[in-house]
Parts: structure tokens; sequence; C-alpha cells
């Protein structure tokens, strides 16, 4: 082992020596059994990760919700999932807040969490292994601190990682390879959710006046037909497919299906090349919020997608998706809708060839929207 390694690995080992101390002295080594839900209690569900990842909690907090109508939800995540989260029926309050430096809470919010005075508290985060990392091993110290700073009587997280002492109610999960929906519902096993039954579609609430934005954004395709959304983004390498791929699937669908209307979206960032496609193939280019963005795949008949959040969306708006994921990414496809899922080699999707793409779009449309002979016959 390197020296710099090693002394990695010792300063971890000290900083879990200090935190389980200070958990022994605020009396963290208590364990309770699950409270009476059946009275009325407050509960804080902690998950900030990525968009995708917290609609991949809905299902689990729904869940709870129908479980315990006694139980009023509150959410801590970070502004663009509670963007996600709002209108939610079965969540009272979103707190949303910026992590200060090494991904740390700010003391406001660790104050505020303290006033609120949580009768229980989730720690959403589970262990996982995604692109050959791990992802969750531990319970950081900034969660360990926020827990014990809560108050809170019961303090609820996934078993088996580094600093789960924190937790008064340990969850064994038995499902991992399960769909990460399912594996995140483990965390309602206190509150008698069965996560085999769980609801697995995420859940999205938009307005009329954001379906009407969703619909303004296709104005550019004034001509009937199916709707196909594109979207080109992603923050990882891995899951970022070539512009020159996408433009050889979509010029040899246009050829197959001419009734389709296409739109490219991307997100902030991404104007010049969101233009530049849209323009090859004559489409029509979306830049917009991310509210809008949801309303864009409302309004769409069938989203192609690389993984990522616009996947689980459209599984919560309805709309069908074909989404380009690497091989070892099959527990985070788009669940509870109809969905063709198309798997990359070496960790990457742009083993993927613009001809599978192609064909997988052809046939979600010939399910949704099969071609008219008038058309079938130009």
């Amino acid at each position: 082992m390197s020296t710099p390694r090693a002394l990695k690995t010792l300063e971890r080992a000290a900083k879990g020596l200090l935190l389980r101390a200070v958990g022994l002295a605020l009396g963290s080594a208590r364990r309770h059994s699950a409270p009476d839900w059946s009275s009325p209690l407050r509960v804080l569900f902690i998950r900030h990760d990525g968009i995708g990842d917290v609609l991949m909690s809905t299902p689990l907090l729904r869940a709870i919700s129908k479980a315990r109508p006694n139980i009023a939800i509150d959410v801590l995540t970070f502004p663009g999932p509670a963007e996600a989260l709002r209108g939610l029926p079965f969540i009272q309050r979103i707190h949303a807040f910026t992590p200060g430096r090494r991904q740390t809470y700010p003391r406001d919010v660790i104050a505020r969490i303290r006033d609120e005075r949580y009768d229980a508290i989730i720690d959403g985060t589970v262990r996982r292994f995604v692109d050959g990392q791990e992802f969750g091993g531990r319970v950081k110290a900034g969660m360990v601190m926020l827990l014990l700073a809560s108050r809170a009587r019961h303090r609820i997280g996934m078993a088996g990682r580094e600093n789960d002492f924190v937790y008064t109610i340990p969850v064994r999960a038995s499902n991992a390879d399960a769909h990460h929906s399912r594996y995140t519902a483990s965390l309602g096993l206190p509150f008698g959710v069965d996560p085999a039954t769980l609801d697995v579609r995420p859940a999205i609430v938009l307005t009329p006046a954001e379906r009407e934005e969703g619909e303004r954004a296709w104005a550019g395709t004034d001509r009937g037909g199916p709707r196909l959304l594109v979207n080109i983004s992603s923050l990882n390498d891995c899951r970022r497919w070539d512009d020159r791929a996408y433009a050889m699937a979509l010029r040899g669908l246009r050829r197959a299906r001419p009734d389709v209307r296409i739109a490219i979206i991307g997100g902030p960032g991404d104007d010049a090349r969101v233009t530049a496609l849209a323009r090859d193939v004559g489409a029509i280019a979306m830049v917009p919020p991310l509210r809008v963005a949801f309303a864009a795949v409302a309004a769409a008949s069938v989203l192609l997608t690389p993984d990522t959040s616009l996947g689980h969306a459209a599984a919560a708006v309805g709309t069908p998706v074909v989404v380009m994921l690497p091989t070892g990414h099959e527990p985070l496809v788009p669940a509870g809708v109809a969905g063709i899922h198309l798997f990359g080699e070496g960790g990457q999707i742009r083993s993927i060839s613009p001809d599978r793409v192609e064909h997988a779009v052809l046939e979600m449309l010939a399910r949704v929207a099969p071609l008219a002979p008038a058309s079938a016959a130009r």
C-alpha cells in the first residue's frame, strides 16, 4: 500500500473511532424497535444524489405514506431534486440546500433540522456498485453528525455500512440485486412496506400550466404525427453517446418514419450541441428549465435517452422510453413504463451502434404509433 493511501486509511479509521466515541457520548448505541406509527409522527427523508436517484426514491415515500397515513414526510435534498419533487402529495415540505466543502451540511441546515424535532429520520443512501465503483459503502461523517445533532429518537438507515452504529433502527436488505427502487424501498420495512409488492413507477406532478409549456415547446413541430424526443445530455462521460451516432440513427429513422416529429433536448450548457444536431437532422431544439423538460417528455410519444433523470421522468409521466445504459446498470432502468433497454459494453454506451438505436426506436414507435398506410406508401 502506498504511503498516501496508508495515511488516508489511518485518517479514515481515526475519524471512524472519533465519530463512534461522539455517538456513544450522545447515546447512539441505544437500539429502538419501530414506534407505534399509528400516532401522528413527523419523518424526514434524506437523499441528495442526482435527480434520477431521488426520483427512484419516490416509490418508497409514496408507499410509506400509504401504509402509515398519520405520518408527515419531509425531504432534505439538493435544489435540482427538490424541483423534481415539487407538488407531490405525499411530501409535506422540502428542505433544499447547497452543500458546503466536501459535501458537508451547512450549519444553518443542521440547525434547521435540529429545530424541526423530527420523530424519525431516514438516511436514503444505499450501498451499490455502478460503473465499477462502490457508492454508499459508508455513512459519511457529515451524515453521522447531522443524525446525532437532529435529536430524532429513531434514525433509520441501511445496515452493513461503515459507521452504521448511528442508526437506532438499522435495516438489513436482502434484495440488493433488485431494481434500485425496490432495494431503496427496503428502508420502508420498519413502516410495514413490502419491497416485493412495491409500485416501482416514480412520481412527478405537473401542473396544467407546466403541461401547456411542454406543449408550447413542441410548437415547431406543428404537423401531426408521433413525437420523438431525443435527450443528448449526460453529466457522466460513460453514459454519453456521440453526436454523429445520434445523427446517423435519426437520419435512418426519418427515412423509415417520415411522419415522426423529432425534437432534440439538452440541459444547461448543451445549447450548441442541441442546436447543431437539430439543424443536422431537421428537428427542433429545446434547452428548457427542468420542469418544462419534464412537461416536454410528457407531451412526447417516445423518449430516446442515455441513462439520465429524463428516463425516470418518462416513467413517472407514462411516456415510453428507449434508454442506453452501460452493462451493469440493469437495476437502474426506468421502471413502471414501456421500455427498450440497450446496454453498451466496457462500462460505457459508445459501443451501442446507431443501427441498434434506430431499430429500437422504430420498434417502440410501432408499438405506440403504427405507421399509417398512406405514410408507408410514400
